[in-house]
């Protein structure tokens, strides 16, 4: 995309995201790494996206995905995508990594809550248009190029990901003999199955054209009806209003009200020290090949001028109250990773005021800032917005501010407002609202290079941070005005923003790691890989190097002879599926599926070991903590954020229940619960509170399913007759995990892959499996597939579901046009009213055991939470009465119409902790 005399023309790539990804996943033959992870489409999606930029050189690169709900298509037509077929769920594994991969490669994202990508695409190729760009977009399908212009071309597919086609205005011509404008017309007529406009009757593509051709739009047409003949006069006169709703359906607006910074669009490389991590675990590492390098950035030249005051003394700063104003305030926590920078505040109608510490500074001290800050920040009066106040609180001198000092934190508002977006850094939440708000790399750059803020000069970190609050100052009152509009500003402030003290007091204070323990978790892990490999030498009757996919592939296919519906081509790795069939052939398919799986537990615990070995007290190590909820990942890590240990600790855990081996799961997962201990080994124990069945009770609850009220009532264990019935009475021992499998899969918290992962069964068998559990369990629990049927209805509808308390979970998925995930969408749309429930219930008993512990009225210390479980340190003297304490709790926060069961458990450590079980104070 330069000029023929060499000299470089500002130019535009735009990548329609979700095309290019499923494009990928159907062109490329299915693969998966050694970890048995799919890969096809990161594979395909990366190597076109780096082949297509390393062939056209575009000075600006941007990628556009679908994002928000209710879109204007889904809200007005509620027929909208009925025709899209299922997304598989291969696919849809692999679309939160290639979006990591885009951001890694520092290309922007551009997607609108409420709106289509499609729609981000045409209003990014307009705006670069008239900024003299020339724009080539990498479009999924044809529908974009109604969007080519003078200055706009599409390039787009043929067959695959290798054979494209470039549109330009005369290639769209020779193609349909219409002009791109005339294509949303042509839709409208003629019809598009995929997205469910059905045309005009008895006006097909051919005649359509014909007409279009005359009549140049489908209003010029609609106005001149008297002139047709009746064979198409009638339907279009019958169909007028139809065929108007068609059109704008097909329509791709142009006038979105993105905020684009062209700068963050410039294409720099590819900085290959920030994606290689991302290469390496998802072995793509031979892409990396070739690729061009990040420069080191430099300082911004066209570095905008903003008005703020710089705090230089402590005599300043006295007048800091004075600076900040009246009404509400935006407060930044300034730092890049852990590096502290100093405050960014900005009161109303005034100008910001920037407050910087650390080497080379003003050496104003954080306890200093804060004690200036102290009647500001306790004021309950004003509004305080602000950004990662967790990592805030994490600072000492701020220990005396409330949750009721009126904190209104940007990043759990938005995750609030939409709790499927993952992403809490500042700047993303402002362009998902519209904002521009400069990010870190802006100022310290991205990958190779990348500068210290004591490196960066003060001018610019001064006016970074003023253009970074003046943002701040915007989000804040767009978002409360949101959470106002959805009905949950109330409980935001009452449980949401409690939460950012529950975590900070949690982090700051840690759990316990006994190191000798932890040793003996990963000696454990060696252990059982030397024994799976000597079994499978056994098995295959010869010692081989299997980590080479070619000698594997020889030993079981050629020597033992086994056979698999379609063999790997030579060198390529043997995927989970194909151990499956060998496994019904021969015991060594089933022990290759079990060696990949604790060799890839080993990999991601020692790679993660070095979070639970930072020593502190000798034998033990103070861990950060990241709470990991019942529904999902609470984002409360920002940028600024250190930690993240117990965040580890819930993944390695969840990897060890993934294990496909029963024997192997009990064995690790209790070494690895073991690991963590009290802080005083004398008088001290582990307390674990926590719901039981509390998603299959609520499930009962919300349905109604009487029988299942009934069975809770009388106390029966309603997993075994789930287990029961979906076995289909087939007798015999009901175990813990058929228990497991057949409740998860009732109620949707799991699916195919996952299943297939957890049991060693194929995908198509998991699958299979999944939908006799649903079905024998419907015949019998009306009312639950009944329940389930309407929050699928819901789903389509609105575009979101709520919770018990409220709260909404939004549906992307089901709003997109460009993708085929319908089918996990409605998995989700069916059970996330459950599950978002039983995470609100767990965080409602979490403040207000906080806050009873804050006010010394509980004799106990919240260390962290595993799933529906609270786990406290306690004197063991204090164990009866906080075990009744936190019961009465429990019991109080969920109301529903089945008994509340609480288990109450406690050990030397959170293994002994499972085997010890304690009756509640009161009953004993």
């Amino acid at each position: 995309m330069t000029s023929d005399n060499g000299n470089t023309k500002k130019s535009l790539f735009l990548i329609d995201g979700n095309g290019l990804a499923y494009r990928s996943f159907y062109a490329v033959p299915p693969a998966q790494n050694s970890h048995g992870t799919p890969i096809n489409a990161v594979a395909g999606f990366i190597d076109m996206a780096l082949k297509m930029i390393r062939r056209e050189k575009p000075t600006h690169v941007a990628v556009a995905f679908d994002k928000g709900v209710p879109t204007e298509r889904v809200s007005e037509y509620q027929d909208y995508n009925a025709q899209r077929v299922e997304m598989p769920e291969d696919l849809a594994v692999q679309l939160p990594v290639i979006e990591d991969f885009v951001r890694a490669l520092g290309i922007p994202v551009f997607r609108m809550r409420g709106h289509e990508a499609d729609d981000c695409i045409g209003t990014v190729a307009r705006r670069a248009a008239e900024q003299g760009m020339s724009v080539l977009i990498l479009a999924g399908d044809l529908e974009l190029l109604q969007l080519v212009g003078a200055r706009i071309r599409v390039l787009t597919f043929r067959r695959g990901i290798s054979d494209l086609v470039i549109f330009d205005e005369d290639q769209v011509k020779k193609r349909f003999n219409l002009k791109p404008s005339q294509l949303a017309d042509l839709r409208a007529l003629a019809g598009d199955s995929s997205d469910n406009i059905t045309g005009v009757p008895g006006i097909g593509e051919v005649t359509a054209k014909k007409l279009l051709s005359q009549y140049g739009s489908l209003e010029n047409l609609l106005k001149s009806l008297h002139s047709l003949p009746a064979k198409w006069r009638n339907p279009l006169s019958e169909n007028r209003e139809q065929a108007i709703e068609f059109k704008k359906r097909a329509s791709i607006r142009t006038d979105l009200a993105l905020d684009i910074d062209w700068s963050k669009c410039h294409y720099r490389g590819l900085p290959t020290d920030r994606v290689g991590e991302l290469f390496e675990r998802l072995e793509l590492g031979e892409l990396l090949e070739g690729m061009p390098k990040a420069p080191h950035p430099d300082t911004r030249k066209d570095q905008r001028e903003h008005g703020y005051q710089l705090v230089k003394s402590r005599k300043e700063l006295a007048l800091l109250p004075e600076l900040v104003g009246s009404g509400s305030v935006s407060m930044l926590f300034l730092g890049a990773g852990s590096e502290m920078a100093g405050f960014a505040i900005k009161g109303e109608n005034v100008q910001p005021v920037i407050v910087l510490t650390g080497p080379g500074r003003q050496q104003l001290k954080v306890k200093q800032i804060v004690e200036a800050l102290e009647g500001v920040l306790a004021d309950s009066s004003r509004t305080k917005y602000v950004h990662n106040l967790r990592a805030f609180l994490m600072q000492e001198p701020v220990e005396k501010l409330e949750p009721e000092h009126n904190f209104f934190d940007v990043a759990v508002a938005s995750h609030v407002i939409d709790s499927v977006e993952r992403n809490s850094w500042l700047d993303e939440i402002a362009r998902l609202n519209g904002l521009d708000i400069p990010g870190e790399g802006e100022l310290i750059g991205h990958g190779v290079g990348q500068r210290k803020l004591s490196e960066i000069s003060l001018d610019s970190l001064a006016d970074w941070a003023a253009r970074r609050v003046n943002g701040l100052s915007e989000l804040g009152p767009r978002l409360e005005a949101e959470l106002r509009h959805q009905g949950m500003l109330e409980r935001f402030r009452r449980v949401e923003m409690p939460m950012a003290w529950v975590f900070a007091a949690i982090e700051r204070d840690g759990v316990h790691v006994e190191k000798r323990r932890l040793a003996r978790f990963s000696a454990a892990l060696e252990a059982q890989i030397e024994a799976l490999e000597s079994e499978i030498y056994q098995l295959a009757d010869s010692r081989f190097d299997l980590e080479d996919s070619k000698v594997l592939a020889e030993v079981l296919f050629d020597r033992m002879s086994l056979t698999v519906t379609a063999r790997p081509k030579n060198g390529a790795v043997i995927s989970n599926d194909v151990l499956s069939q060998i496994a019904e052939q021969n015991p060594i398919g089933e022990k290759l599926r079990d060696l990949r799986a604790v060799k890839e537990l080993k990999h991601s615990f020692e790679r993660s070991r070095g979070r639970f070995e930072r020593p502190r007290h000798g034998w033990f190590t103070r861990v950060a903590q990241f709470p990991v909820t019942t529904a999902e990942r609470l984002l409360w890590m920002g940028p600024t954020a250190v930690g993240g240990s117990v965040a580890t600790f819930n993944r390695l855990l969840s990897e060890i229940e993934g294990l496909p081996n029963p024997a192997q799961r009990v064995e690790l997962r209790t070494l690895f619960m073991s690991v963590l201990v009290p802080s005083n080994r004398k008088g001290h124990e582990l307390l674990g509170i926590g719901y039981a069945q509390l998603q299959l009770r609520l499930a009962a609850h919300l349905a109604q399913e009487k029988e299942l009220i009934v069975g809770f009532h009388r106390g029966n264990d309603v997993e075994s007759t789930i287990a029961s019935v979906v076995h289909n009475g087939s007798g015999g021992t009901i175990t813990d995990e058929m228990k497991q499998d057949a409740v998860d899969s009732v109620l949707g918290s799991i699916g195919a892959y996952r299943l297939a992962r957890r049991t060693g069964v194929s995908p198509e068998q998991a699958a299979a499996k999944v939908s006799n559990y649903q079905t024998e369990f419907y015949a019998r629990y009306g009312h639950l597939r009944d329940y389930f049927n309407e929050q699928l209805d819901v789903a389509r509808s609105r575009g979101w579901v709520s919770s018990i308390t409220g709260r909404r979970r939004n549906l992307p998925e089901i709003s997109s046009r460009n993708s085929d995930i319908r089918d996990m969408a409605e998995r989700i749309a069916r059970n996330a009213s459950i599950q978002s429930s039983a995470a609100d219930l767990l965080k409602e008993v979490m403040v207000e055991v906080f806050l009873r512990i804050r006010s010394g009225d509980l004799a106990a210390q919240l260390v962290m939470q595993v799933r529906d479980e609270l786990i406290f340190e306690v004197k063991s003297v204090d164990r009866n009465l906080v075990s009744m304490e936190v019961e009465r709790i429990m019991e109080r926060v969920a109301r529903l119409d089945v008994p509340i069961s609480v288990e109450i458990r406690a050990g030397k450590n959170l293994a002994e902790r499972e085997i010890l079980l304690l009756e509640a104070a009161g009953r004993t």
